[in-house]
């Protein structure tokens, strides 16, 4: 170490050969002369999940996925979510942790994570959590079962979707996930994250979720078409959403999922949700053109007599993400392959990039 790179300091005070004492004395230059140190940069996460894990898990309302969503560029910190795991009872009664195959094997990330879902065709989530709370042991052999695939894979992290929750049914959903995620833990799962909808906050209450699991993964958007067409979702809303659990948890233990897909109010039918391109096909048939809204920065369209769709394309995907992170959250979620903008994996990736912290 050179001297223009030392930083002064002051020594403890000091007797000198010739007896005369030295209160202090100094050594090295100016402190201006020191090379400025690297500042630390910001941790972003991604949780990728592919289209057909993510339709297939009830997460995408679109229909049947296209594409595998492998063309999402990899950002410093990623995971995929390569399985699908749903917990049910079999058609001899047993209570089992099936694994779904998928075609996900091959996306070159390097952390693993599950999604894990309740129920079946023949019994939904609510219904098959209720059974869990009546039926102790019947809990235990969906906890063993469930610890024998998490272990077998390796998994870093899970993340439980309990499905539509109604209030009589909260109590059976967090003694079921409070269960299996300890199983879970058992089997050294890295993290255990529990899906919730933005809003509700009486079906699924922050505060008890928080002690069962690490982490929130927040679904922003509605599940459903809403009454009168609008954007599927907006600024304002995710703002809210963040605020009310980073209220309760903490803004550090949120994930943030972030929406690609829209709605449609055709005339002649039921509202329904649409991917990008059908969005685009649609209004290529409507004969309209897709515009911007200012303050959503959604795209829409608008024919009389046809009717009315709104779009999530890669620009606003980006201006969530960037809002977002202005909001102090670090961590995304989003499932892709399933018909989205093709440019949402580029503009993801430069929104999510680490960048030094300003000081």
């Amino acid at each position: 170490m050179t001297d223009a790179q030392r930083i002064p300091r002051v020594t403890a005070r000091q007797r000198i050969a010739s007896g005369i004492r030295v209160v202090a004395f100094y050594t090295g230059v100016l402190a201006g002369c020191v090379p400025p140190q690297p500042q630390p940069a910001e941790r972003v996460e991604l949780l990728l999940i592919p289209g057909v894990i993510g339709v297939a898990a009830g997460m995408s309302p679109v229909p049947a996925p296209r594409g595998s969503g492998r063309r999402v560029p990899l950002t410093p910190n990623s995971t995929t979510a390569s399985r699908l795991i749903r917990i049910d009872v079999n058609r001899a009664g047993r209570w089992v942790a099936e694994q779904t195959a998928l075609p996900a094997d091959s996306f070159p990330y390097s952390a693993r994570a599950a999604l894990i879902v309740f129920g079946g065709p023949s019994r939904d989530a609510a219904a098959l959590l209720r059974l869990l709370k009546a039926d102790s042991g019947g809990r235990r052999r969906a906890e063993a079962a469930l610890r024998t695939v998490t272990a077998s894979d390796s998994l870093q992290s899970v993340v439980f979707l309990p499905g539509p929750v109604s209030l009589r049914d909260r109590e059976a959903m967090l003694l079921a996930l409070d269960d299996l995620a300890g199983s879970a833990r058992l089997a050294r799962a890295g993290e255990v994250a529990v899906a919730v909808a933005g809003g509700d906050t009486a079906g699924y209450p922050s505060r008890p979720i928080a002690a069962i699991a690490d982490a929130l993964l927040v679904d922003v958007s509605p599940p459903a078409p809403l009454a009168s067409p609008g954007p599927p979702v907006t600024i304002e809303g995710v703002r809210e959403a963040v605020g009310l659990r980073g209220a309760e948890v903490g803004r550090g233990r949120l994930i943030l999922l972030l929406p690609v897909h829209g709605y449609a109010w055709p005339q002649d039918s039921l509202p329904r949700a649409i991917t990008f391109d059908e969005g685009v096909r649609l209004a290529g048939e409507w004969r309209a053109t897709l515009r911007r809204d200012d303050a959503s920065q959604a795209l829409f369209a608008r024919v009389p007599g046809r009717g009315e769709l709104w779009l999530v394309d890669a620009r606003l995907v980006a201006v969530l993400a960037r809002e977002s992170r202005g909001m102090g959250i670090r961590r995304f979620a989003v499932v892709l392959g399933a018909g989205e903008d093709l440019a949402v994996g580029d503009s993801l990736a430069s929104a999510l990039q680490t960048t030094s912290r300003s000081r």
